[in-house]
């Protein structure tokens, strides 16, 4: 527990207008918001709560920063999770219509309460390569512990006898580009647990027109080498924004980055 604490004192001076109601939630072990550029954004409470707030929001504000002020297109969020990335999105891009994929039961109400309100058009089912059904694990221990690959699971959840299997709807980036008729794709974003080499193979056509490519790679996947060169056929340009365990998120562009 010692061991925590700094980073827990770090996470509140951080959101210390939010801190009260953080720690009221861990207490009741419920729901919670916070203030995100003067809105509200909503939370489940769970074991990974701590981590996720002190981790994932500064990491999804680098991959914000990182899109150009002005794009052209949609935005395409695979993987939204809680939808931290689409409610950003929105808000610094609300002309430009953004959709969000997330297949986990547990994040649809909050999904729901923060998504929504600023119109994205929030998909449950997951990006494939083509369109079908597959099964998805998830661990009732937190909402951010769900894959196509068990693998991806067990080790995080805490107990992996709980670890539930369901079957989720799919969906090939190339067939929702069509049925929504979408001509311009201004950035895609891919955080989808393994699963990118899968979801990039169904989108060929769509990564024609995808000016933003921004993916979160590991080194230690076995289809790492074959996704960036598929990725390369299609982006010449390529930087590093967030470093992440054995990897990093990258961002691919078809032209040159200003800064």
């Amino acid at each position: 527990m010692l061991n925590k604490l700094p980073r827990l004192f770090h996470l509140l001076r951080r959101h210390k207008g939010d801190a009260f109601r953080i720690l009221w939630s861990a207490y009741q072990a419920k729901p919670f918001w916070i203030k995100v550029h003067g809105r509200r954004f909503y939370q489940n409470f769970d074991r990974s709560t701590f981590f996720h707030l002190h981790h994932s929001y500064p990491k999804v504000e680098g991959l914000i920063d990182a899109i150009p002020d002005q794009i052209e297109g949609a935005i395409i969020d695979g993987g939204a999770n809680n939808g931290l990335f689409s409610f950003h999105a929105a808000l610094k891009h609300p002309s430009n219509p953004v959709f969000a994929f997330e297949p986990s039961p547990l994040l649809q109400p909050i999904l729901e309460k923060n998504l929504e309100p600023l119109g994205v058009q929030v998909e449950q089912m997951a990006l494939a390569e083509a369109e079908g059904t597959l099964d998805f694990f998830y661990s009732p221990d937190s909402d951010q512990i769900g894959s196509f690959i068990l693998e991806n699971v067990e080790p995080f959840a805490k107990d992996p006898a709980n670890i539930q299997r369901i079957q989720v709807p799919t969906i090939g980036l190339d067939q929702f580009v069509e049925k929504e008729e979408i001509e311009q794709v201004g950035v895609l974003k891919l955080d989808v647990q393994g699963a990118e080499l899968s979801v990039l193979q169904g989108a060929t056509k769509t990564l024609e027109r995808t000016d933003h490519l921004l993916v979160e790679v590991f080194l230690i996947e076995e289809t790492v080498l074959e996704m960036i060169e598929l990725i390369r056929g299609y982006f010449p340009y390529h930087r590093a924004v967030n470093p992440v365990i054995y990897g990093a998120d990258l961002h691919f562009s078809k032209a040159p980055f200003e800064d």
